[in-house]
């Protein structure tokens, strides 16, 4: 009698690939195998001691969903950077950053290439592009170096796609800041590729400074937030050799230098950024003389501006601070801000600080407010929740 063991390996086993199925052939034979198939030809390259090509290989491209696009759509290589076949490739393409995921014709013309880590949705969105002549970067690269004329959104779509590939293509953007005009910024690939060149190139960069002298333009079109946001990625790039250096005076080198291209734009921006500087540098007593100096400075700015500083700081303070006076201080900032905007933030972060002065009453109930308006603006109130479970623990 068999046993069952020796049955169950009578039975067909069958094992349905997960994610990208990477043929191990050259590219010549990729090319006659796409070609014959109807498909494009897609190329990992990268190398083993590259955490993110590893961290990408097991996480995003072994996964179904990209699987199942990427076999539909293309022939898939995978390919060593430092082989033979692969040191040809990163030359050719001029590649510098791994891992490189590359998108060809099933002639072989390279098409459309992104690099390092990303998510699964921010794989197929670009995998997506890679059909699209708009987004394909070798497309454009070569479009953009051989004609006499290209458009301001050609060039915008170029500078959105090189970003992606990390690279940066000075010449190209100067000639973009040249041509856009304030129309133009209406358009929302145009500002995308504005507003890439400034969170890449940080503060002191000609794209930055582009975004600021425009501000009402763009602040009208999309948003106050738009702003914000894209300036303080901006601040992030710029900010982190100087923290890691505790590199002071570059800081406010830096800090001198958008004053004097800016003037009383670069004057808020100072005080925007100043305070944690400081903090990251673990400088306390200079962080908190900024912030107030911002308070008083900055008074009679507009009402957007102040109401996302005056929360900032007071955040900041309930974070770092237990003094009294400042926290008091804070509170008062806190209250300037709400009277702007009455958002689940802003009411949170008063919870915070009244917890801290011991105003446990006024906490909870603030706490309890900003958690409901967080529900509508689903957003989550980490700090309102935090506040009623050290409340419990008190009670």
């Amino acid at each position: 009698m068999r046993s069952l063991l020796s049955l169950l390996l009578l039975i067909p086993f069958y094992c349905q690939a997960q994610g990208i199925q990477f043929k191990n052939i050259s590219i010549d034979e990729a090319e006659k195998i796409a070609q014959k198939e109807q498909k494009g030809i897609f190329i990992s390259i990268g190398t083993s001691w590259c955490p993110n090509c590893n961290w990408m290989e097991n996480e995003i491209l072994d996964s179904k969903k990209v699987g199942n696009f990427i076999n539909d759509n293309y022939v898939s290589l995978s390919i060593d950077a430092e082989s033979k076949k692969g040191i040809k490739i990163v030359e050719q393409l001029q590649l510098h950053t791994y891992p490189a995921y590359i998108y060809l014709q099933n002639d072989g013309t390279p098409l459309h290439l992104t690099v390092g880590e990303m998510t699964e949705a921010d794989f197929i969105k670009t995998s997506k592009q890679a059909e699209n002549p708009h987004y394909q970067y070798f497309t454009l690269k070569k479009k953009i170096e051989s004609s006499k004329s290209i458009s301001t959104e050609d060039l915008a779509h170029y500078i959105n796609t090189s970003y992606a590939t990390n690279t940066n293509d000075s010449i190209q953007l100067q000639k973009f800041l040249n041509d856009i005009t304030d129309e133009d910024i209406e358009n929302k690939d145009i500002w995308s590729a504005l507003k890439q060149a400034t969170i890449h190139l940080g503060l002191h960069s000609e794209p930055t400074l582009y975004v600021i002298k425009h501000a009402k333009i763009i602040e009208d079109k999309y948003g106050v937030k738009e702003i914000i946001v894209t300036i303080n990625n901006a601040a992030k790039v710029s900010m982190r050799p100087f923290v890691a250096n505790r590199d002071v005076a570059g800081w406010q080198e830096l800090m001198s230098f958008l004053e004097d291209k800016l003037g009383k734009q670069g004057e808020t921006l100072n005080f925007a950024y100043n305070p944690t500087f400081y903090l990251n540098i673990k400088d306390y007593a200079t962080a908190y003389n900024k912030m107030e100096q911002g308070v008083s400075t900055l008074s009679d700015r507009d009402k957007e501006v102040k109401g996302y500083l005056y929360r900032n700081w007071a955040f900041n303070v309930y974070q770092y601070y237990n003094d009294e006076e400042k926290l008091k201080a804070a509170n008062n900032w806190i209250d300037s801000a709400i009277e702007i905007h009455e958002n689940s933030m802003n009411l949170e972060t008063k919870a915070g600080l009244l917890f801290k002065l011991k105003e446990y009453d006024s906490a909870k109930e603030y706490a309890l407010k900003a958690i409901d308006l967080s529900k509508k603006e689903k957003v989550h109130a980490l700090v309102a929740h935090t506040v009623l479970h050290e409340l419990e623990e008190i009670n």
